[in-house]
């Protein structure tokens, strides 16, 4: 996990020096999850790799930044236990340490698609076509499921797409980042902020989010599939 997503862009994002970590290295949450480095940081917060001494493997930790313009993370856990899929990241449970709330999830090892694309274009290759369904369709039906529990992503990007490099050749592909996940029955209850990534968002997220469906989604990976075809 490269990247958190989910920017506000009204929020202020702190300095990347270590002594702006939400949790140092070593330290021991709730007395299971030991931090063992940062994975990557975003607006809303950060990510870290932690070992987990209880089950004895790897995890991802995200902890958020204690800013008022940030959704509460415990939307995000809800949100990612309210389905299972393949594309989908797993969560493993909600905690707190410190008076901050952290998100348990699987420990993804891969490369964001921006930083997959990105070498493939510094080396002057183009993504076939075949090759853009390949990666975005499993991120396709990990969507429709999250649109049939009733939920919105709001940040399709490629930021948010991570590739796992598969033995046999080939990439499997998950879709990150539900911090700013929408309740489609609670629309009329959100925040009115401005969130999301402008250059992925549809004409109705960006002009009136009360409106939006699954549709919003549908356009952002479309944009993403433009972007991939066309450099």
């Amino acid at each position: 996990m490269r990247d958190l997503g989910g920017r506000a862009v009204a929020a202020s994002e702190p300095p990347f020096g270590e002594e702006n970590r939400i949790f140092a290295t070593g330290e021991l949450l709730d007395g299971v999850y030991e931090i063992m480095q940062l994975l990557g940081r975003g607006g809303m917060g950060q990510v870290f790799e932690a070992h987990d001494h209880l089950l004895n493997r790897r995890v991802a930790i995200k902890a958020a930044w204690p800013n008022p313009l940030s959704p509460p993370l415990r939307n995000e856990a809800r949100a990612l236990a309210a389905f299972q899929h393949p594309s989908l990241v797993g969560v493993h449970t909600l905690g707190e340490h410190r008076g901050i709330d952290y998100l348990v999830m699987e420990r993804i090892y891969g490369v964001s698609l921006t930083q997959h694309a990105s070498t493939r274009w510094s080396s002057a290759q183009k993504f076939s076509p075949s090759e853009v369904v390949q990666i975005l369709l499993p991120a396709a039906e990990g969507l429709s499921v999250v649109h049939r529990a009733g939920l919105v992503h709001r940040d399709v990007k490629p930021d948010n797409i991570m590739l796992e490099k598969l033995p046999a050749g080939g990439y499997h592909t998950r879709v990150l980042d539900f911090g700013i996940a929408l309740e489609l029955d609670n629309r009329n209850s959100m925040d009115r902020g401005f969130v999301g990534t402008p250059l992925y968002m549809s004409p109705e997220h960006v002009e009136n989010q009360t409106s939006l469906d699954h549709r919003a989604d549908i356009y952002s990976l479309g944009a993403v599939l433009f972007h991939m075809l066309t450099g």
